[in-house]
């Protein structure tokens, strides 16, 4: 009995995680979960910002220059299972430069999926954006990804990095999985 009831605390324990209604990625109370990459003709920087932001005590704000390829991301030890979730929710704060934002999913051994968002405003929006609706990033994959779609059974990361050429400042905040 004893060994059935831990058994069953320990099934609820690790997967409560999995029934939660939200599940906050980041709240963006400090940066210690975030890393920049970038191309050498690149230049990109984070920063925690904490004045007018839309919710908690912090945001991080990401100021780049991009000429080949940059970014910021954050990996998931452990990788994460998001089988039972509709929606990646956020705020965003643009600097209306009209770059396209690539938000992406590096899924089961490092398959990418990406939803791109046009910079085009200059005030913290709201996004909730359908998990159904990143797709198969068709410019670049590494090559030991497998191509079998967007499973969420082992989730190893999300970035945020530029499509196109361009520079200026984007801010987020309040990462949540629904």
């Amino acid at each position: 009995m004893k060994k059935i009831l831990g058994s069953l605390i320990l099934f609820f324990g690790v997967c409560s995680y999995c029934f939660a209604a939200t599940v906050v990625l980041e709240n963006f109370e400090n940066l210690t979960k975030w890393s920049t990459f970038k191309g050498p003709k690149s230049l990109i920087g984070i920063k925690l910002i904490t004045q007018g932001v839309p919710e908690g005590k912090g945001a991080m704000e990401i100021s780049y220059n991009n000429m080949d390829w940059n970014g910021v991301g954050m990996s998931f030890t452990p990788k994460q299972k998001w089988t039972i979730k509709n929606s990646l929710s956020f705020s965003l704060k643009g600097s209306n430069s009209k770059n396209k934002i690539r938000l992406e999913i590096a899924d089961n051994q490092g398959e990418r999926f990406e939803y791109q968002i046009v910079d085009n405003f200059n005030t913290w929006k709201k996004f909730n954006i359908p998990i159904k609706n990143f797709k198969r990033r068709a410019d670049w994959q590494p090559n030991t990804a497998p191509n079998n779609g967007l499973t969420l059974s082992a989730v190893e990361g999300l970035s945020i990095s530029w499509v196109n050429s361009g520079k200026g400042t984007l801010a987020i905040d309040n990462l949540v999985l629904e």
